[in-house]
């Protein structure tokens, strides 16, 4: 995690389980600390997408976690 004084953001950076490609997500830090602090991190940091906020609660990223669980096509 890399602090941004001059944004008030952290650069968080994980390794994806699956594929280990690298993933850096930037946040709010305000945000991330509500994160912390039992926030749902899809109301902490709606600005995010499905695939970064994926990797930062299961430390999968969007790509493999949609080749593990496809979307259900019977709908």
């Amino acid at each position: 995690m890399i602090y941004n004084a001059g944004t008030h953001t952290y650069d968080l950076h994980y390794v994806c389980y699956e594929c280990q490609r690298p993933v850096v997500v930037n946040v709010n830090a305000d945000d991330w600390k509500a994160w912390q602090h039992g926030e749902l991190i899809q109301n902490a940091m709606s600005y995010l997408s499905s695939g970064e906020r994926e990797i930062m609660i299961s430390g999968i990223c969007g790509d493999c976690f949609d080749k593990l669980f496809p979307p259900d096509l019977t709908n």
